[in-house]
């Protein structure tokens, strides 16, 4: 660490803590309409394409704000922005969870977004600042691993809660958990360790000199489009559509139907800090990165065309999928070591902007590729979509993985570990 005192160290930890925390309420509060879409396009009248432009909402503002996070957390710091983030976070789930209108909803969807976008890096950032170097790949694994247990969190816990109250209810219990956490952040956090020795240069200087640095990056671009096609593939299933297709599918209800992202979001964040500390003993990370993408893209064509597999085969496939969505945390690791440390939260906010895109740019072009093969039936006032027209838009998700080994083969430089020797 930083400092040798054992004062610094807890103080370190618990930073992480907050910062986990926080990181595990966004997630929990961006998955969670994946369980109730049938009620949210009833509720607002909308078909499968405007429903997943709403839920995509979320998505927009969070990939747009990646690059200008990173930026402000190189300024700033994590205490101010983190704590305000939060705020957004509350203010926009309640306004979704509150309101009749479709553009009130979408409003709610991008505030909450705009306050995400800072959990994900503000948790590598206090990563970054406050643990030395050899800690960081293990670090983005917990990292990833909170991430998806905030994600577990919104899928399979809040559906049986639909089965006592109405989803506006248990989104509005939801939203209020982050009161609390907003003045832990407070008390906790705060900006960098004493010790610090980032290039310091002018306000008006900064900003810019590390946007240009971090984009003229050829690495970075290659690092952030391998991060958005394997978590892009991910989101498809996990968080959008994958439960209502497996109730399609299978004839199941949705609340056996939720296991399925349970499963994709544990096998993705599980392994995290083992694959960080395998990575490290073997010094590699690019091995991972293919099995990764090979894993993705072979669990989800049998899924897709082996119709003859049973309800537990599926699962088993969805998290083998997960597991090798979760070897792209190391592209975190690869960014990092890709560039100097007075830069370094600029460019982990750039590649987790191409995880983000997925959610943003994915989503809506599945939901269009459902409406145009849609047979026009309907049931209680809800357009339903037969499990062949889930596959052709499900389609996306093998193309993407195959995309993504192509990318790690061919086009991202090995580092062989070099932050782990630090």
């Amino acid at each position: 660490m930083v400092s040798a005192s054992l004062w610094e160290k807890v103080h370190a930890i618990s930073m992480f803590v907050i910062g986990a925390l926080f990181l595990i309420y966004e997630m929990m509060l961006q998955v969670s309409p994946s369980i109730m879409m049938n009620d949210l396009m009833g509720s607002y009248k909308i078909d499968a394409a405007t429903l997943s432009c709403v839920i995509s909402a979320y998505f927009y503002a969070y990939a747009i704000m990646q690059v200008p996070a990173g930026l402000l957390f190189d300024y700033f710091g994590p205490r101010i922005l983190i704590c305000s983030s939060i705020l957004f976070c509350i203010i926009g789930e309640l306004l979704f969870s509150s309101t009749h209108s479709f553009y009130v909803a979408f409003l709610g969807r991008l505030l909450l977004g705009f306050g995400s976008a800072f959990a994900f890096v503000g948790l590598l950032v206090i990563s970054a600042h406050w643990f030395r170097p050899k800690y960081f790949a293990i670090l983005t694994g917990m990292t990833q691993f909170c991430g998806i247990f905030g994600a577990m969190v919104g899928v399979a816990p809040l559906a049986k809660l639909l089965e006592y109250f109405v989803w506006r209810k248990v989104l509005y219990g939801a939203s209020l958990i982050g009161i609390p956490l907003a003045i832990l952040a407070a008390l906790i956090l705060r900006n960098r360790p004493k010790k610090y020795h980032a290039a310091i240069m002018a306000p008006e200087k900064k900003f810019w000199l590390h946007l240009q640095q971090v984009i003229s990056h050829r690495q970075v671009w290659f690092i952030g489009l391998y991060a958005f096609t394997s978590w892009g593939a991910a989101i498809l299933f996990a968080a959008v559509w994958g439960v209502s297709y497996l109730s399609e599918r299978f004839s199941i209800s949705i609340i056996q139907a939720s296991v399925a992202p349970v499963l994709v979001f544990f096998g993705a964040g599980s392994l995290g800090p083992i694959i960080g500390y395998c990575s490290n003993y073997f010094g590699r990370r690019l091995p991972f990165l293919w099995i990764g993408s090979i894993m993705g893209f072979f669990a989800s064509l049998f899924l897709l065309f082996l119709h003859w597999l049973s309800l537990n085969v599926v699962f088993g496939l969805l998290l083998l999928m997960g597991v090798g969505t979760g070897m792209h945390a190391l592209t975190f690791v690869l960014v990092r070591e890709n560039i100097k440390p007075s830069i370094v939260a600029t460019a982990l906010g750039f590649n987790n902007m191409g995880v983000v895109l997925g959610g943003a740019v994915l989503p809506p072009i599945m939901g269009f590729i459902l409406r145009i093969n849609w047979d026009g039936l309907i049931k209680n006032g809800v357009p339903v979509y037969s499990s062949y027209v889930y596959e052709r838009a499900f389609l996306l998700i093998p193309i993407l993985y195959f995309i993504g080994f192509i990318l790690s083969f061919f086009f991202i430089r090995e580092t062989y570990c070099e932050s782990a020797r630090k």
